[in-house]
């Protein structure tokens, strides 16, 4: 019960209810760092569970209370059952490694994003290339280098950005995971971009 205690949450996870599991992950959230879109994204999809199934035992739910309480919306359904079957893992999990997580088994509607793909390497050299903005060429240049999120390359506060004589580097102070908080180094290509840009 260690675990849980930390949380305020003197209930083992055999009479913990889905809303404590939820709440107590999204605290678990908050203390290790997690955007805060992120935070509040999962509180969003806790209060739509919670008036539909929150009050049902962890160790009760079946696949298909989950389901029910995903609704119909695929992309919606899939970040709901994703947000409950980590709840379950993180929180009630730790108290009972045993207890199944009936969110595994619970099946969303299928997605798939339309038009959605990936850009070819040619075709983000295009976009470069015309971009005439040094700014807008910059960020696009680490997007393509890095990996980073559109949102976390264009939310780049001055002190993430590390420019020095030895090299440069980008070292996030807040993402969805841990290892977003990594230093990530940047090519020279990129280095040379953003020397002499000011972030807005």
């Amino acid at each position: 019960l260690k675990y849980l205690r930390e949380f305020d949450r003197q209930t083992p996870s055999s009479g913990m209810t889905l809303e404590d599991c939820m709440d107590a992950y999204i605290k678990r959230c908050k203390e290790r760092g997690r955007a805060q879109k992120t935070v509040d994204d999962y509180t969003k999809i806790a209060n739509i569970v919670k008036h539909q199934i929150g009050r049902i035992k962890v160790k009760d739910l079946t696949p298909s209370d989950i389901e029910s309480a995903m609704g119909t919306a695929a992309k919606a359904a899939i970040n709901r059952r994703a947000f409950i079957r980590a709840a379950i893992n993180k929180i009630a999990k730790k108290d009972d490694p045993y207890l199944p997580n009936v969110a595994e088994l619970a099946e969303p509607p299928s997605y798939s994003p339309v038009g959605a793909r990936a850009l070819t390497e040619q075709e983000v050299k295009t976009i470069i290339a015309k971009e005439t903005d040094p700014l807008c060429q910059a960020m696009w240049l680490m997007l393509a280098h890095t990996g980073l999120r559109p949102m976390e390359a264009f939310g780049l506060e001055p002190d993430e950005l590390k420019l020095e004589p030895d090299g440069a580097w980008v070292e996030l102070k807040v993402s969805k995971t841990q290892e977003g908080k990594l230093p990530i180094p940047l090519p020279d290509e990129v280095w040379e971009a953003w020397k002499g840009v000011s972030l807005p």
